[in-house]
């Protein structure tokens, strides 16, 4: 159950990180004004958080601190491989 849960994470996060990372690149090629640059930084920023959600996913804190470590210990106790 662990295994399909951390494989169903990785599939929606990296999905919606690709989708993200598509509008950036297509906000980028056609920003003119500063809030359209605000718009680029702000899906590139969400960008970057999925990608490290479907990595190590949310540690026991809401904040990002302990998220390795937490994956780490998953990684032990549930023998994945990556």
């Amino acid at each position: 159950m662990a295994g399909s849960w951390l494989v169903f994470r990785r599939v929606v996060a990296w999905g919606m990180a690709l989708l993200f990372a598509l509008i950036a690149l297509t906000s980028a090629m056609e920003a003119t004004s500063s809030s359209d640059w605000f718009a680029v930084v702000l899906f590139s920023a969400s960008t970057v958080f999925l990608i490290w959600i479907g990595l190590f996913g949310a540690g026991a804190r809401s904040s990002m601190a302990d998220d390795r470590a937490m994956h780490a210990k998953r990684r032990r106790r549930y023998r994945w491989r990556l």
